[in-house]
């Protein structure tokens, strides 16, 4: 009596499975739909950007020339993401008050 008997061939279990693969495979495909880009303030404000070096945390960046005429390098880019984005303002707050808190402490 074969070794195998009772038991399916690897082949056949293979082709039993063939079908949930190809059906996980289509299933996992995605599509894509451009959408069209939202009409707030772009490339028109350019010109009208302005970051206040004392709004700097770090002191390089404070003394770095902003001047959004000749386009943004990435430092410029850097600057602007830092001062508008709200969540890195909480932190820079948060961070102000564990320097000061550490300051009355006597650890700095």
């Amino acid at each position: 009596m074969p070794a195998f008997a009772g038991r399916l061939p690897l082949y056949r279990v293979l082709v039993g499975l063939l079908p949930a693969v190809v059906a996980l495979a289509v299933s996992g495909c995605a599509s894509y739909a451009p959408e069209p880009l939202g009409t707030g303030r772009g490339t028109v404000d350019l010109a009208h950007l302005e970051v206040p070096a004392s709004a700097m945390p770090v002191r390089d960046l404070a003394t770095h020339r902003f001047d959004p005429a000749d386009g943004l390098d990435v430092t410029e880019t850097a600057m602007l993401a830092v001062v508008n984005n709200p969540q890195l303002k909480v932190m820079r707050d948060q961070l102000g008050v564990a320097r000061a808190q550490a300051f009355a402490a006597g650890l700095l």
